[in-house]
């Protein structure tokens, strides 16, 4: 159980140093994150739906796509249809 908890904060951790580039977005999605200083996964992760969803040039498709990118990752997110 501590293993797994130990495990659980190490990930986090490099989640939270990792480039937003390490998720091969396109360059719309990719400018839009960076124009909102969202810099790595774990600043991606802190922001609120209403947020992202209110960042100029990132739409339902845009969004869908970083979910996606995320889940690549092993980072599961909640669908933006259920939002």
């Amino acid at each position: 159980m501590e293993m797994e908890m130990e495990m659980e904060m190490e990930m986090e951790k490099y989640l939270e140093q990792r480039s937003i580039s390490t998720l091969n977005l396109k360059t719309r999605e990719n400018n839009c994150l960076i124009a909102a200083d969202v810099q790595t996964i774990g600043d991606l992760l802190r922001i609120n739906r209403r947020e992202l969803v209110n960042l100029r040039n990132l739409g339902v498709k845009g969004i869908a796509l970083i979910n996606n990118a995320l889940k690549d990752q092993g980072i599961e997110t909640t669908p933006f249809s259920k939002w």
